[in-house]
């Protein structure tokens, strides 16, 4: 009787176990495809039947936020290009490969420093003339304005301007009386008439 009592329980357990392992869900090939294969939707979601082990039950599990191959093929062949000054601009580069665009100053004065996400430039203005060290032309205490960036000295009565070597500028007086009046004279005698 013990027997015929192991059998009986055995038997139950065995109906609930088969019970159980039916509503196990398992994923199944894409019904609605002809390879079978299941794809990312434009929605960014991917919709998988899963079945029970019996074949009567199905259901469909939704994945979503899934970027397609096709979205990410699209931007890693999206291009990275830096513009300058005058239409300049850099190569093209694109996602596919590492991306890195040196930002270069010249030897005198900007240079430049990356870190982390930042560049950053520094105008070195050491060597240049500022605002501070400007000085103006006066003409008998009156500042001259520079016309077109620039001072004419222009030749005056008796007096005549040159400009010599080495950026220099020669004032020099013309037509006036020698100190023996010579040049106004005969040889410094006065003649009377």
């Amino acid at each position: 009787m013990a027997v015929l009592q192991q059998k009986i329980e055995l038997k139950a357990l065995t109906t609930e176990l088969n019970k159980k392992s039916s509503t196990d869900y398992r994923l199944v090939p894409n019904p609605d495809t002809d390879d079978h294969a299941y794809t990312v939707d434009n929605a960014g979601e991917i919709n998988l039947t899963v079945q029970d082990a019996n074949g009567t039950l199905k259901d469909t599990v939704t994945l979503k936020d899934v970027a397609s191959k096709k979205a990410l093929d699209a931007l890693v062949g999206r291009g990275i290009t830096l513009g300058g000054d005058n239409n300049s601009a850099t190569d093209k580069q694109t996602l596919a490969n590492d991306v890195k665009f040196d930002i270069k100053g010249d030897t005198n004065y900007i240079t430049t420093t990356a870190s982390g996400s930042n560049v950053t430039l520094t105008f070195n203005d050491a060597g240049l003339a500022k605002k501070a060290d400007e000085w103006k032309l006066a003409v008998n205490g009156t500042v001259v304005e520079p016309t077109d960036k620039k001072v004419n000295l222009v030749n005056g009565d008796n007096i005549n301007i040159t400009n010599e070597a080495n950026g220099s500028v020669k004032v020099s007086a013309t037509g006036l009386a020698k100190e023996d009046l010579s040049n106004i004279t005969g040889a410094g005698k006065k003649s009377y008439h």
